[in-house]
């Protein structure tokens, strides 16, 4: 290398700076690739219970999210699903639902997830004191049970959906009875009546 005044002054530079420059005299090494973290941070979003949904005749209804209590006995799983009274503190006339049936119990689970149960009903079951079905604007209408399949998915956090198809009966205001095509998805938070904490299902 010709040390002449200009190369010199890159040679200072190249000093002062660690790096080299254009033009003075040597190759110029590319700076290594920027190191990116392959792992990123976790951002897994608690589940958040969609609006709970059923359609009358194509007509459709909200409810408030659920709970379903889970009760486990010796051979069978106990199951209520209800509307809690938290859910009505701030409206009165909300629609509510209450349903109970029973599952055979597995060993090794805490909830009905991946069952189908099939639900039957008449009009004589409203003199009795096991009404399934829901109510609307407060009590102001019942609809029960007239045959019914109901399918529950296990969707994480405590949560379970209930995919409700068939149909169920109402008595109109003249006394008549009449029947109605119902098809929808319930949410529900899954609980233990021992101490009322959520299931994991």
């Amino acid at each position: 290398m010709q040390w002449n005044a200009a190369t010199f002054t890159c040679y200072l530079l190249m000093l002062a700076g660690g790096i080299a420059l254009n033009g003075c005299g040597s190759e110029q090494q590319p700076a290594p690739p920027a190191t990116q973290n392959s792992q990123s941070p976790s951002t897994t979003e608690p589940v958040q219970p969609a609006a709970s949904v059923l359609s009358v005749d194509g007509r459709p209804i909200a409810f408030p999210t659920s709970v379903l209590r889970v009760t486990k006995g010796d051979e069978s799983m106990s199951l209520m699903l209800y509307t809690p009274d938290t859910a009505l503190a701030d409206d009165r006339t909300a629609n509510t639902v209450l349903i109970t049936t029973t599952v055979d119990d597995i060993a090794g689970r805490n909830t009905p997830a991946g069952d189908t149960v099939h639900l039957t009903g008449s009009p004589q079951d409203s003199e009795t004191d096991t009404i399934n079905g829901f109510s609307l604007d407060g009590g102001a209408t019942q609809w029960l049970v007239s045959e019914v399949d109901i399918t529950f998915t296990a969707v994480g956090d405590g949560w379970i959906t209930l995919a409700v198809r068939g149909t169920f009966w109402s008595t109109d205001a003249k006394g008549d009875k009449r029947t109605s095509k119902v098809d929808g998805v319930l949410w529900a938070s899954v609980q233990s009546p021992q101490d009322g904490s959520t299931t994991t299902p």
